[in-house]
């Protein structure tokens, strides 16, 4: 259900008890992850139309007719410096409004307010992905305490400016994510999929003698499907069958993190497929090579992307001819931030496979995301691209767990003061 459609069923039953909806006061947590397309860095095509950005506001509104005991709302770090423009005064605009706006709706609605930003690979995710977290308690309540880096992944100049103390000074600080230090090192691509089946995508127009050279050269466990055969998990089996290749896990859990991923899971992982792409964006990304920096800028002339390689081009010149596009995620490194559509020409295209002819699959970027193998991603027809929408918009398992067990400790701590205070021997205790 739309989550405009479920905020309005609740306030037509307001008056009434319901059993599909909370009463105001009854819940403990509300979590809110309004979509992050308009505020994200990553989306060239952002929209002053687009509704979605109203969602913030939405899960403001549901907290004020909640009223939870506390709220965890997450999002992209730019919607920090997010411009509002009032609709009274369209020429008129106010820095910050976005993170200003959610500050003092909180604070009205009679709850101390934390935020702060994690990078989900301090925590245990094979992924660069830095998440901006408000944390808010009912006035009165024990508040949840910043949670610590379990894996020391630092970057390099990774700094934000901020708004701080008076929000209307126009004060502004830097933010510096890195942690101070941690016991784990960070986990890479190969701890994240060194495991799975491998497969390389048939070239479009391959002659039948280059591809009998070609398989000599490749490894004997690794498969070789056509674009349209990847994108399905029946077609994929029925390829594999042909061939010979069983379509199953290359080792045994090789570390701690493919282990706990794999958990009771069978021989075969599910949704290990790739998304659909036509004949000359097969063929480039056949071609990309292997070592680290691989992108577009290697391609044939005749296969090279429109403009971007042109020294006439100035602006693709004063970019550096866009590096990254077409290209691979190393093993020794990490996942760059996996988005909701896996496109290689993308802004976001570093998001081949390390050194098989193909794009990361569906079970890749799960793995990437922390998700176990025995979770399936619903899509209507099979369809692979609504797969990775899922999984680009999710947070990643590791930040959540670490944030659910600091919420859980602070909700414990808060029923025991609550039997404390109740308790007969505390109420002897202060009529004396």
């Amino acid at each position: 259900m739309d989550a405009r459609e479920l905020i309005l069923e609740m306030l037509r039953d307001s008056g009434r008890r319901s059993p599909k909806h909370p009463s105001p006061g009854g819940i403990d947590l509300l979590l809110a992850g309004p979509p992050c397309q308009d505020y994200s860095g990553l989306n060239r095509f952002k929209s002053k139309h687009d509704n979605r950005k109203a969602l913030v506001a939405l899960a403001l509104t549901v907290t004020e007719y909640l009223q939870p005991k506390y709220v965890m709302i997450e999002n992209v770090v730019p919607l920090l410096n997010t411009t509002l423009k009032p609709p009274s005064d369209p020429e008129e605009s106010v820095k910050h409004g976005a993170h200003k706006y959610v500050l003092r709706c909180l604070t009205g609605l009679g709850y101390n307010v934390r935020w702060t930003i994690y990078e989900s690979a301090n925590f245990g995710a094979p992924q660069i992905r830095s998440r901006l977290i408000y944390v808010a308690a009912r006035r009165g309540l024990p508040f949840p305490g910043f949670i610590r880096p379990t894996h020391a992944y630092l970057q390099k100049s990774k700094k934000f400016r901020v708004p701080c103390q008076d929000l209307d000074a126009g004060a502004m600080d830097e933010w510096d994510i890195n942690p101070p230090g941690a016991p784990h090192n960070p986990l890479t691509v190969r701890d994240a999929i060194e495991d799975l089946p491998a497969f390389d995508w048939k070239a479009p127009q391959e002659r039948e003698e280059e591809e009998s050279e070609n398989l000599e050269e490749r490894q004997p466990d690794v498969a070789v499907l056509t674009c349209e055969d990847a994108s399905g998990e029946e077609s994929k089996a029925t390829a594999l069958e042909e061939q010979g290749q069983p379509d199953v896990y290359r080792s045994h859990p090789q570390n701690d993190y493919q282990l706990r991923l794999r958990r009771s899971h069978d021989d075969t992982p599910v949704e290990h497929i790739t998304r659909y792409f036509g004949p000359l964006n097969v063929e480039r990304i056949r071609l990309i090579g292997r070592g680290p920096g691989a992108d577009h800028r290697q391609l044939p002339y005749a296969l090279q992307l429109p403009g971007l390689n042109d020294p006439s081009n100035v602006a693709a010149k004063r970019a550096n001819y866009f590096p990254g596009l077409y290209g691979r995620v190393q093993w020794d490194g990490l996942f760059q931030t996996v988005v909701t559509q896996l496109k290689p020409g993308n802004k976001q295209g570093r998001c081949l496979h390390p050194d098989q002819k193909r794009v990361l699959s569906v079970r890749e970027c799960a793995r990437a995301q922390g998700f176990p193998d025995d979770m399936k991603f619903c899509s209507g027809d099979d369809d692979p691209t609504d797969m990775y929408r899922q999984i680009g918009n999710a947070v990643p398992v590791p930040l959540s767990e670490a944030l659910a067990r600091e919420l859980r400790r602070t909700l414990l701590q808060s029923e025991l003061d609550n039997k404390t205070r109740s308790s007969p021997a505390s109420s002897h205790r202060m009529s004396e």
